[in-house]
């Protein structure tokens, strides 16, 4: 079963501050009980709630092209753990889990309605990808 959130490779760069911005004001938005959270790095925490962005982050950053050493050293977490946090997101995705289904369809419609699907290029250049367009299909 494939994602139903597509990458495509190109030349303009999602930092990991910015994809860990992008998720965390999803999460935001999903839950506000999370509001106390300003960023992925260093969470300290069990709350499922919680860990499902975390896992997911990992997965987007993963198939966005970062190492999962990478990942890592950005979240303050050991390698190992970004290694399982992107094979519970694809044992979620394989089985269709209906909760997966709504974080990911949430965070899906956050990016096209709240960061947008445009650059917003105001130099009316030819190419005008979305760094953000990457996430969703």
């Amino acid at each position: 079963m494939r994602s139903s959130i597509t990458f495509i490779k190109e030349t303009e760069n999602l930092t990991l501050e910015d994809l860990d911005s992008i998720v965390v004001t999803a999460m935001h938005t999903y839950d506000m009980n999370l509001k106390q959270y300003k960023s992925l790095k260093g969470i300290k925490t069990r709350r499922k709630e919680i860990i499902q962005w975390l896992q997911l982050f990992c997965f987007l950053a993963w198939k966005y092209g970062f190492s999962k050493i990478g990942i890592g050293r950005y979240l303050i977490k050991h390698h190992a753990t970004v290694i399982h946090s992107i094979k519970v997101i694809e044992n979620y995705r394989d089985i269709n889990d209906k909760e997966y289904q709504k974080i990911i369809n949430h965070l899906k419609n956050y990016v096209k309605n709240y960061v947008g699907i445009t650059t917003g290029n105001t130099d009316r250049q030819a190419y005008t990808k979305s760094i953000v367009a990457t996430l969703c299909s």
